[in-house]
């Protein structure tokens, strides 16, 4: 509802006058519905003394003491065969080490992810290690990877090494439905890395899909006007 600018608060209502049964869910129904709360509310930044800024405290407060060890515990419960759930709940690992826990340690975030994506490869799953590139891409590019409003050294080459694996990958799925979204992100992540080239060549391929934005994710949409402002007009 959030990403379609639909109305929202009437969902956030609901949460919440009921937000204590969400923190009483099982793990990882819990862990990950209380992320999916906090996505919006951290976008919208409501004033502290709003009912949903409460809210927000809340999760944010469970996040930072409780929800990594959480999802450690009930990631060692997994089987073996288990392997998506456990990549799945690995980068949730990785998103509280990058969000909650401070000071941002790049080096054993990309450690993470890169172990992760060799998982998926090592077990044949082509599409989540070929995500799994791009999601090391964007967090290349994260701010805390910026100096002087260039990315630093480190971050930048392995950047670029992972959007290019991206894109080899890429081309060999022309049909599936999830090329669309990377064609999008690549495009987003050349721009970045001033490209507009290849910027260019994937913002074309993802026009040409004709997929409405609006099935993507806010800040999808939200790059995705500003490769509008740069090409559509061109």
């Amino acid at each position: 509802m959030f990403n379609n600018k639909m109305n929202f608060e009437r969902m956030m209502n609901q949460i919440y006058n009921n937000i204590e049964q969400y923190f009483s869910f099982k793990m990882p129904e819990k862990y990950l519905t209380l992320k999916e709360i906090n996505i919006p509310l951290k976008e919208l930044k409501f004033p502290l003394c709003h009912k949903y800024a409460l809210v927000n405290k809340q999760i944010n407060e469970y996040m930072t003491n409780n929800a990594f060890k959480e999802i450690d515990d009930y990631i060692t419960k997994l089987k073996n065969y288990e392997v998506s759930q456990r990549c799945r709940m690995e980068l949730e690992k990785v998103g509280i080490q990058k969000e909650c826990l401070k000071p941002y340690r790049f080096e054993s975030i990309y450690d993470s992810m890169s172990d992760i994506k060799e998982i998926y490869q090592k077990n044949g799953m082509l599409i989540e290690a070929i995500f799994m590139d791009l999601d090391i891409a964007d967090e290349c590019c994260a701010p805390e990877n910026y100096f002087e409003n260039t990315i630093k050294p480190v971050p930048k080459k392995n950047m670029e090494e992972h959007v290019r694996l991206a894109a080899d990958s890429l081309m060999q799925l022309k049909k599936y439905p999830r090329v669309v979204e990377g064609n999008i992100r690549l495009a987003i992540y050349y721009m970045v890395l001033n490209d507009k080239t290849r910027a260019k060549k994937y913002f074309k391929a993802f026009e040409k899909a004709k997929i409405p934005i609006h099935h993507f994710a806010f800040w999808i949409q939200r790059d995705y006007e500003g490769l509008c402002k740069e090409f559509a007009l061109k």
